[in-house]
């Protein structure tokens, strides 16, 4: 019932933004976006087995926006990565990721897409 002085427009309204705002305070906003996430994964892995494009594409768009903060992290220091590993795991590493190229291109470029994407619309921070 809503309350007195008020119509049952403005108690509805009331009621979703505290719902809202306790859902926020929850973290549960945040589980909704990896629940997203968990799901298109899933898919992705499903679909693989019957269409290796669509399902390379599904999956590595996941991987771009789960990652896209490391993987920008990690270009940014990969000169320093090198010099700490070495040449020969930096190498072994290159043809690692020449190999996904070549093997599952559409997983790939889906991945980097994505990361390139969440980047502009979502910068990350600068550590």
């Amino acid at each position: 019932m809503p309350e007195s002085g008020k119509g049952f427009t403005d108690s509805f309204k009331e009621t979703l933004a505290t719902i809202k705002n306790k859902a926020e305070k929850d973290g549960v906003v945040r589980q909704g976006y990896d629940l997203i996430l968990y799901f298109v994964l899933l898919v992705g892995l499903i679909v693989s087995f019957f269409n290796v494009l669509w399902g390379a594409l599904l999956v590595g768009a996941v991987v771009g926006v789960a990652f896209y903060s490391e993987a920008i992290q990690f270009f940014r220091n990969l000169k320093n990565w090198i010099e700490i590993k070495g040449m020969a795991k930096s190498l072994v590493l290159g043809g690692l990721l020449l190999f996904f190229i070549i093997v599952l291109p559409t997983g790939v470029i889906a991945a980097i897409a994505a990361i390139l994407i969440r980047a502009m619309i979502n910068p990350p921070l600068n550590r």
